[in-house]
């Protein structure tokens, strides 16, 4: 994020790694230890609606901080292979062809194309994906040669899917408001945020998602084991 960090950003991204963390928290509990936990409706059910999105504007927001697109691009997309790569080995059903790392770093090598257009351009490119999402979700293929666009036959199934319709309009959106709270990389208002744990994690969130469900895995099962679960 250049020399300097906006840490309002990064505490805003802790807290939405550590919603994150919760939910698959919760998730697991129901997979693997059948705990009557419902994740389709509710408080978890609406939660994780804003947990990627949230994700995804901070990013966009992010974006406009470095120049060195491809080179964290080529990075977070490294990763984006080994998870599908595992999560093949796992259970080849459900793997992950295009989830949450595969978004984010095909945006951040997007990002370049769009940069110089002007904001309401991006605006109502953001908006019209957005929209776009569930039309297309609800369109059958034949097949999943389009999975990264969002076209997928409906028996598709994954452990994270995130196709660029609709979520690269959060992306766009976080870019818009980039522009509008940051222009030229430079706030314009400042928030006083000391150094927390919060705003650690938020520097290190790409660690903190590669880590935290073997870490997860790892904690439940010993207690399973111990007979507290």
């Amino acid at each position: 994020m250049g020399k300097e960090r906006y840490l309002e950003l990064d505490f805003l991204r802790g807290l939405t790694l550590i919603a994150m963390i919760l939910w698959h928290l919760a998730w697991d509990l129901m997979y693997y230890y059948h705990y009557p936990i419902r994740l389709d409706r509710g408080l978890m059910y609406w939660g994780f609606q804003f947990i990627a999105p949230t994700f995804m504007i901070l990013a966009g927001i992010s974006s406009s901080f470095t120049r060195s697109h491809f080179r964290r691009a080529g990075r977070v997309l490294f990763f984006a292979a080994l998870l599908t790569a595992g999560s093949y080995v796992y259970d080849p059903e459900q793997a992950i062809l295009f989830g949450i790392l595969h978004f984010m770093g095909v945006n951040m090598l997007l990002y370049p194309l769009y940069r110089r257009w002007p904001t309401w351009l991006l605006g109502g490119v953001a908006l019209a994906l957005i929209l776009s999402g569930r039309p297309v979700a609800e369109i059958n293929m034949p097949h999943n040669w389009f999975l990264p666009l969002g076209f997928r036959s409906h028996s598709y199934r994954s452990f994270d899917y995130f196709p660029l319709i609709p979520y690269a309009g959060y992306f766009i959106t976080g870019v818009v408001l980039g522009r509008l709270l940051y222009p030229n990389g430079l706030a314009r208002f400042r928030i006083h945020v000391p150094p927390n744990p919060v705003s650690f994690l938020g520097q290190h969130s790409l660690t903190g998602y590669l880590v935290h469900q073997p870490v997860l895995w790892t904690g439940l099962y010993l207690l399973h084991r111990w007979g507290l679960i």
